[in-house]
């Protein structure tokens, strides 16, 4: 496979075809950096990605490797290569997915193992089970949050984040119970919580809106995240009554809106530059 070949090929069905490099990246659900990388010679398409790319270039997978369009290839050799590549495609999603499942079942394991020696160290100790109750929770929580988003290959973060939001306040009046000396766990944890999670949310969102301009994307979040620490400041001082935000909370809101504002920049640059292609 001649990267510098194929990589002509895609450009010159792309235009053909009247496509910008970010709607074919769109289409193949890729960055347009990743086109330019494939137009240029400089890498070539992932096996996986053969197939779907050479049906919206309106060509054979063959014609896509050979860089020549009309190759003369018998229907058999091509039934022969397309099959070879579907069966790669299996083999490395069932690789992945085995891999997964050893990490998911080695982050499960070691949460057991460490449940069992905090309930035996507990109950050798005060014949009860007293300071275990804290570690137990927070290790039930962790795994509802995490598995999802080791196990699932697709839909991990979006899994993971409804564990979340469904789990925090219920993990938040567990502690508190537990806790019972401090009365500002309920007030101040379930606000705080929402406004992380609603955060959390908007970041995913942005992040699948903009899934070829992650840039922009990670500028929208950093300035929506020096807000959220300003509202979450806001509202612990008036819980507490007390003003909470200090020095370093106005540093680290300016340094979040500088760093956000410049990737705002340089996506919105990156995308102008993509049309002129």
């Amino acid at each position: 496979m001649k990267t510098k070949t194929m990589g002509a090929m895609i450009a010159q069905r792309r235009k053909g075809m009247g496509m910008t490099q970010l709607e074919l990246a769109n289409k193949m659900g890729v960055t347009d950096k990743a086109v330019s990388k494939w137009e240029r010679g400089l890498s070539g398409p992932d096996i996986s990605l053969l197939t779907p790319l050479a049906d919206i270039l309106e060509i054979r997978v063959s014609e896509l490797l050979n860089g020549e369009k009309k190759i003369s290839v018998g229907e058999e050799i091509e039934e022969n290569l397309n099959n070879a590549i579907t069966y790669t495609e299996k083999i490395v999603s069932q690789k992945n997915n085995k891999f997964r499942s050893i990490c998911a079942g080695l982050f499960s394991m070691s949460l057991f193992v460490a449940f069992i020696v905090c309930v035996i160290c507990d109950y050798s100790i005060s014949q009860q089970l007293s300071w275990s109750l804290y570690p137990i929770s927070s290790m039930f929580f962790a795994w509802i949050v995490i598995f999802p988003l080791i196990r699932l290959p697709k839909n991990g973060v979006m899994v993971s984040l409804i564990s979340l939001s469904l789990s925090i306040i219920p993990f938040l009046y567990v502690v508190d119970r537990l806790v019972k000396t401090s009365k500002y766990i309920l007030p101040i944890g379930i606000r705080v919580s929402i406004i992380s999670i609603c955060l959390l949310w908007i970041i995913y969102g942005l992040f699948n809106f903009f899934q070829n301009r992650k840039i922009l994307a990670l500028g929208i979040s950093f300035i929506l995240g020096s807000v959220t620490c300003l509202l979450i400041n806001a509202v612990v001082s008036k819980v507490l009554l007390e003003p909470v935000i200090d020095i370093w909370d106005i540093v680290s809101c300016i340094l979040f809106l500088s760093a956000g504002f410049f990737c705002c920049i340089k996506g919105w640059q990156k995308r102008n530059s993509l049309f002129v292609n």
